[in-house]
């Protein structure tokens, strides 16, 4: 796990600390089909992985009223805007995290993506990234939905100097505990309130949510305020503790941000075993 330590320019949002829970279940193996891409190349090229997984429980929209704000925060530095719209979050040192959606269908050619690297004021640094792979789930391919529209983008520059997201298990979406979680997510969107033509990094904040109708397993529910843009960043929670006299930070990922669920409530996939493995011990990626 990395931990920062909080830069002046972090007050300028509030930073809020959340704990998650955790529930051992006993591990079942499955096999799960991934589909990669060459991204020069469109080259695609299918593989599998096994992976131990605990038991599971069982247009995007603006939530009135539009709460996000445009402002400086540390956790920025970690994430990527893609050129095609939404946005993706640094995750190991070449790789970064996004929605499926934000990288292509899987059955034809790829989105244009140039990644290009964000600061910690929430504006562009300027630094595009050099694709080499794209990683799709097969379990997207064939029924696209909010518990598996997550993907992988492995690019040739070191990104260990920047802000990486750890990726911890959520609660479980029956949870009664949901609504006392406060989780946030970052994104790109071209409107934010009165801005109409947005190049900043947009932060929302909300709570996880227990009551929606139509859920389905390894999906998260939440109340914050997304858009065109928001597609592809981290679902998190941010965690502070002092350490002598200084204070430092840490950033869990608990999803990927992906579409509107309805009326009142936004989803995408939470981060599971599958992901994990998937993201972080993948002997498929670079290779």
């Amino acid at each position: 796990m990395r931990v920062y330590k909080i830069k002046p320019v972090f007050v300028a949002c509030a930073l809020l600390a959340c704990s998650l829970s955790f529930t051992n279940a006993e591990a079942t193996v499955v096999t799960k089909t991934y589909r990669k891409f060459d991204y020069a190349t469109n080259t695609p090229e299918d593989y599998t992985l096994s992976i131990d997984v605990a038991s599971q429980s069982s247009p995007r929209i603006v939530l009135p009223p539009d709460d996000r704000v445009l402002c400086s925060r540390s956790e920025y530095d970690g994430i990527v805007g893609l050129s095609y719209g939404g946005a993706g979050f640094i995750v190991d040192d070449h790789v970064i995290a996004t929605a499926a959606h934000c990288v292509g269908d899987g059955n034809g050619a790829l989105h244009p993506m140039e990644p290009t690297l964000y600061g910690d004021d929430g504006y562009p640094t300027g630094e595009t990234l050099t694709v080499l792979e794209v990683h799709i789930p097969m379990d997207y391919i064939v029924n696209k939905n909010e518990s598996n529209d997550f993907a992988l983008i492995y690019v040739e520059e070191d990104l260990s100097e920047h802000v990486h997201f750890s990726l911890s298990h959520a609660y479980t979406p029956t949870s009664s505990e949901l609504s006392n979680v406060q989780v946030y997510t970052a994104g790109i969107p071209s409107e934010v309130g009165s801005v109409t033509d947005n190049d900043r990094i947009a932060l929302s904040r909300g709570n996880l949510l227990s009551n929606q109708v139509n859920t389905i397993p390894n999906a998260l529910y939440y109340s914050m305020d997304t858009s065109p843009g928001n597609s592809g960043g981290p679902v998190y929670v941010v965690e502070k503790f002092l350490l002598g006299t200084e204070w430092y930070v840490y950033y869990s990922a608990i999803g990927v941000h992906s579409r509107i669920h309805s009326s009142t409530a936004n989803c995408g996939p939470q981060v599971n075993s599958e992901m994990m493995q998937f993201y972080l011990s993948n002997p498929n990626i670079g290779n």
